[in-house]
């Protein structure tokens, strides 16, 4: 991942690829997600992909590549703690 995120940086083709991809993973996360939520839930469902798409976007965004697998880890669990906790207090 580092590696890509180098390339991205550098490449605005390979940048552009990587964003039809995320685009397919999103639409077949929500496809699979909507499967397994019941009738009357969709804002929940929404509100949940949406979420953790902030949250594992926040966390690369945040990342350096020379900080390791681990670090991307660990800004990510942050976020989402951070998310599950909301935002009414610091």
């Amino acid at each position: 991942m580092g590696a890509q995120k180098r390339l991205k940086a550098v490449s605005p083709t390979l940048a552009a690829s990587r964003r039809e991809h995320a685009a397919r993973f999103k639409s077949e996360l929500r496809d699979w997600a909507a499967r397994r939520t019941p009738a009357g839930c969709e804002l929940r469902l929404e509100l949940a992909l949406n979420t953790a798409e902030a949250a594992t976007a926040t966390a690369y965004t945040l990342w350096s590549p020379g900080d390791g697998f681990d670090r991307l880890m660990e800004l990510a669990r942050t976020c989402f703690e951070q998310a599950g906790r909301g935002f009414a207090r610091p």
